[in-house]
């Protein structure tokens, strides 16, 4: 009667180890999957904040370049001004 409730008790517990391992691989895949996706996720933000960084500062240069011509033209437009002020 011992070696049948021995035999019980580790057939039980190969069981319970059997589904712990099992519950163990199910969790760690659901892990995994996640971790991929959220690995993927940041490579997609990493590449959208790469786009905008260069999108800016292609803005900025050209701003720049708008700027300078801009304070080019007011310079001859005070300089024409001071003529016309100075001839008058």
């Amino acid at each position: 009667m011992d070696g049948l409730r021995h035999r019980l008790r580790t057939e039980e517990a190969r069981f319970a180890e059997s589904i712990a391992e099992r519950a163990a691989a199910d969790v760690t895949e659901a892990v995994r999957a996640e971790f991929v996706e959220l690995h993927r996720i940041l490579r997609q933000q990493g590449d959208a904040a790469d786009e905008i960084a260069e999108t800016l500062g292609r803005t900025i240069a050209r701003l720049s370049a708008e700027v300078e011509a801009l304070t080019e033209a007011l310079h001859e437009l005070h300089e024409r001004v001071v003529r016309v002020e100075t001839s008058a």
